[in-house]
């Protein structure tokens, strides 16, 4: 069997699923409840997922992919009853068990609970340092002072997350406004001290590139953003309908370099986001580690939800 932890309004898991020839079970973590039994003794390890009051009851034995597309995993559905700080404690006991889950499962899994959970962009920009890959140059900083002689050297900085974007629930969905990505060229506004916050150069650019990779195999795109209005910065913050996207050749050079990054990230599937600037050096902004890939896929006929169709169903 195949296991899938998503939600109800993914559409990429359901184009993934449509036509699997193996047997599988969607769980969508904003409509589904799982409980769990797990025994540990010193003969063998035994995890049991109920799913909807014992609708339908999986042995993990039994399972032989797991594909973590997104959502939350396991979560204590009585602690949702509580008081928020006793929900809060709780729930930490259910991250325990999602962790241990996901660690036991991780040989037969694509996709990653903990590094969606605990993305670290600025752990990542290193790792991608250590790779030979371009970063654009970066200051974490909670002071103005500091942040004066960083915006002197590079006369234009962005700021952004350092980690999600911000986010709010409204009903049973996660809105996400924007990429949370802001320029500017002085300090006129800043406070002398502010929330932690990650710097960076502004990179004037010439086009971005999307990465979705899943084991060793490459599938890039170039996003034509800079002409868009509201995607100068970030595609994501513009009319995805405007967006031009064309499939895009990575240099050998460049693949041997990511793969050493995914290496040491230990991800087997992820999006990696890189921009070009008007020399052609490339630079690494982020990684994805659920993999979009939906749009590029289906403006450029590449059918990459056949390729992770194809990795689930082989044994």
């Amino acid at each position: 069997m195949i296991l899938i932890f998503s939600e109800s309004t993914d559409l990429t898991t359901t184009l993934v699923i449509n036509n699997l020839k193996r047997k599988f079970f969607r769980f969508n973590s904003d409509e589904d409840i799982i409980e769990i039994s797990c025994t540990i003794n010193n003969n063998k390890e035994s995890f049991v997922l109920y799913i909807n009051s014992g609708e339908v009851i999986i042995n993990l034995d039994k399972v032989t992919k797991i594909w973590y597309r997104r959502g939350i995993g396991l979560r204590d559905e009585y602690a949702q009853k509580l008081d928020e700080i006793f929900k809060v404690y709780f729930q930490v006991n259910a991250t325990c068990v999602n962790n241990y889950f996901f660690e036991l499962v991780s040989g037969k899994t694509i996709g990653s609970y903990s590094k969606e959970m605990e993305v670290n962009k600025v752990l990542n920009l290193s790792i991608a340092r250590e790779s030979d890959i371009l970063v654009p140059p970066t200051k974490i900083t909670s002071s103005k002072k500091d942040l004066e002689g960083f915006l002197k050297i590079h006369k234009r900085l962005v700021i952004k997350p350092l980690k999600h974007p911000f986010s709010f629930e409204k009903g049973s969905k996660i809105v996400t406004p924007s990429s949370g990505i802001l320029v500017f060229d002085n300090l006129i506004d800043f406070p002398d001290k502010f929330s932690l916050s990650l710097f960076q150069k502004y990179i004037e650019k010439k086009f971005e590139v999307r990465v979705f990779f899943i084991e060793h195999e490459y599938y890039a795109f170039a996003i034509f953003s800079q002409s868009n209005k509201g995607a100068e910065l970030d595609f994501r913050d513009g009319n995805q309908k405007l967006l031009r996207t064309v499939p895009y050749n990575l240099s050998n050079d460049m693949i041997k370099k990511l793969k050493e990054m995914q290496k040491k990230m230990n991800l087997n599937t992820g999006s990696i986001d890189i921009v070009v600037d008007n020399k052609s050096n490339f630079y690494f902004l982020e990684v994805n580690p659920s993999g979009q890939f939906l749009s590029f896929s289906e403006n450029n006929n590449c059918y990459l939800e056949n390729r992770v169709r194809h990795y689930l169903e082989q044994k």
